[in-house]
């Protein structure tokens, strides 16, 4: 696999990581140990399974920061940890993000998609 290729597919699977493990582990109805516990557990198996080295993961709870963190490596080969303020390539990542929030803002009303940008 091409080196950008799978770059790429790790920075998917680490959006789509952080993404998903907001949606799939229900945090709000345990109690706070057993709440993170759950989602480390989560978090650290879907790392595995996907084959993705390390991911940053921040939740944000009513305005307050609940968690933030890294699992695995940031550098395979150095052994780095990922930790809360580890740096990630984002690739073509971001266009598609744009994509989600265009498409959130036309499904919400709030602008039409066939109109031109500038009169948004």
């Amino acid at each position: 696999m091409h080196v950008s290729t799978r770059m790429n597919t790790i920075l998917t699977r680490s959006i789509l990581l952080i993404l998903l493990s907001l949606f799939v582990v229900p945090i709000t109805a345990q109690p706070d140990k057993k709440r993170w516990k759950k989602v480390d557990e989560y978090i650290e198996s879907a790392l595995d399974s996907w084959d993705v080295p390390g991911v940053a993961v921040g939740i944000i709870d009513h305005g307050e920061i609940v968690l933030s963190k890294g699992y695995g490596l940031a550098d395979v080969e150095a052994r780095t940890p990922v930790d809360e303020q580890s740096l990630f390539a984002i690739g073509s990542s971001s266009k598609a993000i744009t994509a989600l929030a265009v498409a959130t803002l036309v499904e919400d009303g709030e602008i039409e998609s066939d109109e031109p940008i500038k009169t948004n």
